[in-house]
């Protein structure tokens, strides 16, 4: 007998399961390739398992912990997550199409080259995850943790970001064009003149945490155009407002032109803050 259906043995309840896994902590599950589709999987122990290549489309896994298990070139396509413990997690090259991971914690997980298209992540924590070459087009991350995360050529195309916190994110060559940004917060994240931002939605952002700029017409018109500005050097220095007035959120909201220059000049010194960090770190890895 193989050690795969050996394991397999235990999965016939998830209380038999979990009750193995408790009595037998040392042993880590081998479920490669299984086929667990449509399965009802809530609450279960998944802690350090392979299971890579797994099929799970349409499973439901809500409240399950997945901390450090290998999901790697796995099926998650419309799977149900919700409130799962997917810390540390490995979730490269998975297919997670449609896949409900609301209220569930992604921090430090890699999730690279996967494709999340319209994938419902509300209130998720990707605290330090790597999102590198992922699609997350039509998604929803909205109220969503993703401080520090690894946004490398990242695709956010027409997605929900309202209220996120992007805090300290590598964005470089990530693409937002068409994204709602409302209410995101983007202290200290870096973005170079690869980082696509036409035609976003933005009603008001945070430059820093609970400093808040607030826009006129629920949309800028196009984020790009001040990247290869600012990348071309046509935005002179003497035009730029160093102390970019800000609205605390406690006060009453003001609107108007002023705003959407004040938001301008803010993300055109951002741009040349993040290329200058940007262009230091390449300098120092080709020495």
């Amino acid at each position: 007998m193989t050690t795969q259906i050996h394991h397999l043995l235990f999965l016939t309840t998830v209380q038999e399961w979990n009750q193995w896994r408790k009595a037998n902590p040392h042993i880590l599950p081998e479920l490669r390739g299984v086929d667990l589709s449509y399965r009802n999987l809530d609450g279960i122990n998944f802690k350090g398992v392979n299971l890579r290549e797994a099929n799970l489309t349409g499973a439901s896994l809500n409240d399950a912990n997945c901390s450090g298990a290998n999901f790697h070139r796995a099926n998650l396509s419309k799977l149900t997550m919700k409130n799962a413990e997917l810390h540390k997690a490995s979730l490269s090259d998975v297919n997670l199409y449609q896949a409900v991971l609301n209220g569930s914690d992604l921090s430090q997980a890699t999730i690279c080259n996967s494709n999340l298209t319209e994938a419902k992540m509300l209130s998720c924590y990707l605290i330090k995850a790597n999102l590198s070459d992922s699609k997350l087009n039509e998604a929803d991350l909205s109220h969503s943790y993703l401080t520090e995360a690894i946004l490398v050529s990242t695709k956010f195309v027409d997605a929900n970001l309202s209220e996120v916190d992007l805090s300290n994110v590598d964005a470089t060559s990530a693409q937002f064009k068409g994204a709602n940004l409302t209410g995101v917060t983007v202290e200290d994240w870096m973005i170079d003149d690869t980082t696509q931002m036409d035609k976003v939605f933005c009603d008001y952002f945070y430059p820093k945490l609970h400093e808040k700029i607030d826009l006129e017409n629920n949309s800028l018109s196009s984020f790009e155009s001040l990247i290869v500005a600012t990348q071309n050097g046509d935005s002179k220095e003497s035009d730029v407002v160093v102390n970019t007035p800000v609205v605390p959120s406690s006060l009453p909201q003001t609107k108007g032109l002023n705003n959407i220059k004040q938001t301008q000049n803010y993300f055109e010194l951002a741009i040349k803050k993040s290329r200058n960090i940007w262009n230091t770190s390449e300098k120092a890895g080709n020495l």
